[in-house]
């Protein structure tokens, strides 16, 4: 059984905090500030007791594992767990839905609006729909890119020359002529041709007998322009692009994004063996595009 598997028993009270009704009949403010985000009620690890509601944390985020997708009796959703550790000690964190990607031990964070479980003897604190998190302080932006690909560069300037695009390195040359930056156009090319070999060896391996026509229809489902632009939003890669103010409007149009996250697996390649480009191609596209092609039957 899956170490998550257990999850979908969880109360209605923790899936009602991470399910968004469809239908929201009211704002949801704080009783005591009247805020829709609570910032009166802040509290210190230890004095986290099962029951609490509206509780604000201020706290370091350690032990993170990474999100994964788990079945509860309401649905799948993105769930990480993690600690939130202060001076006076720490509690189990569980980040529910879109708060989930956020959160990367080292990450200093100001949770809101969450509520303390117990589950299995332990106290947990979690953070659904109705709550927020806040990022105080960041270890290193590049970092969570790192973490979020699952590889760590070891030359950190090819994945800066992947977030590069040409407008930015004009736009810097023409400022001072001194300096000259390299763009990410050749490592989209190295990218682009990559991905196609990685997605094509995936799909031999899964169906060595599958004909040409099958084999090429699914590739075309995995490794086309829209598929990468996605997985490039997903990675959130415009948020590290180096681009113009003029360009900037376009971040995460098709275009930007795709040559981005193929810029950023040509960098990879360059970067690392065959098989680390291999293994990042396959958990952020091919992954994620079974992964929505299961949800669209």
């Amino acid at each position: 059984m899956s170490r998550y598997e257990k999850w979908r028993e969880l109360s209605d009270e923790v899936l009602q905090s991470v399910y968004k009704p469809r239908a929201i009949d009211y704002v949801y403010r704080c009783q005591r500030c009247g805020q829709e985000v609570c910032r009166c009620g802040a509290v210190s690890i230890t004095d986290v007791k099962a029951g609490m509601d509206r509780i604000v944390l201020t706290g370091t985020i350690v032990g993170a594992d990474r999100p994964v997708e788990i079945e509860t009796k309401y649905g799948r959703t993105l769930l990480t767990r993690a600690f939130l550790q202060d001076q006076s000690g720490r509690v189990r964190l569980n980040l529910w839905g879109e708060h989930a990607p956020k959160g990367m031990s080292g990450t200093i964070v100001r949770i809101e609006n969450a509520f303390a479980s117990k589950f299995s003897g332990e106290v947990e604190v979690n953070l659904g729909w109705r709550g927020a998190i806040l990022l105080v302080k960041s270890p290193n932006e590049l970092a969570i890119l790192e973490h979020d690909l699952s590889y760590s560069f070891n030359k950190k300037d090819l994945l800066l020359q992947a977030l590069t695009r040409s407008s930015f390195a004009n736009e810097q040359h023409q400022q001072n002529p001194n300096v000259k930056l390299r763009s990410n156009e050749p490592l989209a090319f190295l990218g682009d041709a990559f991905i196609d070999v990685a997605v094509s060896e995936y799909l031999y391996s899964e169906k060595p007998e599958a004909p040409k026509g099958e084999l090429t229809d699914s590739w075309q489902s995995i490794a086309s322009r829209p598929q990468c632009a996605n997985a490039g939003r997903e990675l959130g890669l415009h948020r590290y692009l180096r681009i113009s103010e003029g360009e900037r409007p376009l971040a995460q149009s098709e275009t930007i994004m795709g040559e981005t996250y193929e810029a950023v697996i040509g960098a990879v390649f360059l970067d690392g063996p065959y098989e680390r480009a291999s293994v990042v191609v396959k958990k952020t596209l091919i992954a994620r595009s079974l992964r929505n092609h299961d949800k669209e039957k």
